[in-house]
């Protein structure tokens, strides 16, 4: 579907302006909830660790069965004859057991860091439901409904997705790049100096992206927040529209929200999804 042109709404700073609040800070307060759970913390990173292991293993295997089986044969130092079937068995099922280990293991590691997501999000959703319990009416009355709304289900949920991306792909992606340059010395330490200085490179690009987007999904909650505020207030004054028929007023001022959200929800993905390709390499 063709994007219409950015409206003037697109720029409205409103959706952009907040207290900035720095990562750092955000991710010391969120893994102060995560350390509750230091015991299935630490089974989460033994499975990490176990499965980078068996992976390792398995991608090392893979070299040496085209080293010792194929190679020969393809430089004609061996004829298709002499192919070792009992050899290249027990290679294939060692191969073979270290996969499905690292499949179990990598099962088990993204179980336990879901487990641990959502049980932290769920203390951090009755946490802020019991602050606003308890919360001055004041304060209510100057917030509207939907960034209420917003907070204790978008955001929220929000959180829960970022804590177990994060949590999960900084200690598999530590343990995957610590065993990586172990294994490029033992192979060649000339390939390590080529190969770490380029993939820093790329970490940082990626880490400049991702500093772009972030703002735009900012915006994108905010646009949310204002969007449930308008379908409440429609919903509460459902009588008033139609007596004075504003029907077409409503719809339009909608339309201009659902727009909003739109251009800055592609915006934001245009910008995330350039460096997809550099983080999954």
């Amino acid at each position: 579907m063709k994007l219409k042109k950015l409206n003037k709404s697109f720029y409205d700073k409103s959706y952009y302006q907040s207290e900035k609040i720095p990562t750092r800070k955000i991710l010391k307060t969120l893994f102060k909830y995560v350390l509750y759970y230091k015991k299935e913390l630490y089974i989460a990173i033994v499975y990490s660790l176990l499965q980078t292991v068996f992976y390792t293993i398995g991608a090392f295997l893979v070299g040496k069965i085209i080293g010792i089986f194929f190679e020969p044969i393809i430089y004609g130092q061996k004829a298709i004859s002499d192919f070792g079937d009992l050899n290249f068995f027990f290679y294939l099922l060692g191969l073979s057991l270290c996969f499905i280990l690292y499949a179990i293991f990598r099962y088990l590691e993204l179980r336990s860091y879901i487990d641990i997501s959502y049980k932290t999000t769920q203390n951090l959703r009755k946490e802020i439901y019991h602050k606003l319990q308890n919360t001055p009416l004041y304060y209510l009355d100057t917030k509207k409904d939907g960034d209420l709304i917003t907070l204790l289900i978008i955001d929220i949920n929000n959180v829960s997705n970022s804590l177990f991306q994060t949590i999960s792909g900084f200690f598999n992606s530590l343990l995957s790049l610590i065993f990586a340059i172990v294994a490029m010395n033992l192979v060649s330490s000339l390939l390590s100096l080529i190969v770490m200085p380029t993939a820093f490179l790329i970490y940082f690009s990626v880490f400049l992206y991702i500093r772009r987007s972030q703002k735009h999904f900012h915006a994108n909650t905010q646009a949310f927040a204002r969007l449930n505020s308008f379908v409440k207030e429609m919903l509460n004054n459902a009588k008033v529209t139609n007596v004075f028929h504003k029907q077409k007023f409503v719809y339009k001022n909608l339309k201009k929200i659902t727009n909003d959200i739109q251009n800055i929800s592609y915006k934001g993905d245009v910008i995330s999804r350039s460096f997809d390709i550099f983080y999954s390499w």
